[in-house]
């Protein structure tokens, strides 16, 4: 894990904590909101951004805004899915609303999904709370656990909430839905860590067996939060977080695959395929992490050179002719002092030494690149844009 994911982690733990603080909406005089379909779909909330301060120090006085929250309906596979869209009503800007004003109007949507649930009884809300402008879904969604929590405290206690799709989706699901689960009631938590391998780390769940096997079962989801089941009788995909993890249970020897983002995947070369574990390989229970058998896992400092040590080089092969020097050297510095050096090596070396040599120079050229990548990723400053990008996101 990279100084950012820390970055980021606190930055969700104190939405978290902020959501939690006021109830989740209860207790928070709401906005005036009112239902403008006979349905329910389509409801508007009259919303008073007061007087405040731009950054420049200007006055912007009180304004008045409309926002609609129109909820869809779906259906697949027995599954009642009620879709939430939510947006400034005319003009293609937001109006920037601020901290304060934003958790009042989370509040009035937690009023209306409660009045909602309550007529509909789904068993899926889904929504993505991803601002209507200037947003890069790669640098993930900041409203995603605030929206959720809210969200999650409308629809009641029947209901939990799951983040999917690289933080780009969410799903509040009833804990017994209407449409059958085989396994039983499975904790949010086992839930959501499943779902967080398979969409932020891009990994996979398989059968222990040869792709070429009848029996054969692949688990993915895609990025905007697509859960499906692969196998040899075809696709099947659903809306619902808690029967995707259900389906998984009816196999007990599948395993995970690390995917391109796991924190303990090593920085490999595009050609070097990583070892699969055998088929015969003991399996203690259900869902179960399959770990990285290069990775070694160290406690350095993150953005140090030690940790990026532990996490990018020991086991790489792409540093193989470095490993003798692994235990003495510890720094970028001195690396490069080693390179200087064999060069000078090289000049006079034998024809059976020059390939040793040789990859040793090598192997510090890739080592310095690979640092210096790290190095830019993890630099305060970028680390300090990425926070301030972040709140102006939330405050915005």
């Amino acid at each position: 894990m990279n100084l950012n994911d820390i970055i980021n982690e606190e930055f969700d733990a104190l939405i978290a904590e902020l959501a939690e603080a006021s109830g989740g909406g209860v207790g928070i005089e709401p906005f005036n909101y009112r239902k403008t379909s006979s349905d329910g779909s389509r409801w508007e909330i009259d919303v008073i951004v007061p007087e405040r301060k731009d950054r420049e120090g200007n006055t912007i006085p009180t304004k008045q805004v409309v926002f609609e929250v129109t909820f869809g309906n779906g259906e697949r596979n027995g599954e009642k899915v009620v879709s939430i869209a939510f947006a400034q009503k005319g003009g293609s800007h937001s109006t920037k609303t601020g901290f304060g004003v934003q958790f009042k109007l989370l509040a009035t949507i937690t009023k209306i999904v409660k009045e909602v649930a309550a007529i509909r009884n789904p068993d899926i809300f889904r929504f993505s709370p991803v601002k209507e402008t200037d947003v890069d879904p790669s640098k993930g969604n900041r409203r995603m656990m605030l929206y959720l929590r809210y969200v999650e405290s409308g629809a009641g206690e029947d209901y939990d909430g799951f983040i999917l799709g690289d933080d780009l989706s969410v799903s509040v699901e009833k804990k017994v839905p209407s449409f059958p689960i085989r396994n039983g009631y499975q904790p949010k938590e086992d839930i959501q860590a499943v779902l967080t391998q398979l969409s932020k780390y891009h990994g996979r769940y398989e059968s222990v067996l040869p792709r070429n096997d009848p029996d054969y079962v692949e688990y993915r989801m895609s990025d905007y939060g697509e859960m499906y089941e692969l196998s040899s009788q075809g696709r099947k995909s659903t809306y619902s977080a808690r029967r995707f993890y259900d389906w998984m249970l009816d196999d007990p020897t599948i395993r995970y695959v690390d995917g391109d983002n796991d924190p303990n995947r090593n920085a490999e070369p595009d050609n070097y395929s990583r070892p699969e574990p055998a088929a015969n390989e003991p399996v203690d229970a259900p869902i179960q992490r399959i770990t990285d058998p290069m990775a070694r896992h160290g406690n350095a400092v993150v953005g140090t050179f030690e940790h990026f040590m532990q996490n990018d080089v020991y086991g790489n092969p792409r540093y193989q002719a470095l490993e003798p020097f692994y235990n003495n050297i510890k720094d970028i510095a001195t690396y490069e002092a080693l390179k200087a050096s064999t060069e000078r090596e090289l000049w006079n070396a034998t024809e059976a030494d020059r390939p040793r040599l040789q990859g040793i120079i090598d192997a510090v050229n890739k080592l310095r690149a690979a640092y210096d990548r790290y190095n830019r990723s993890n630099s305060v400053n970028e680390t300090l844009n990425s926070i301030v990008n972040n709140l102006n996101e939330l405050l915005g």
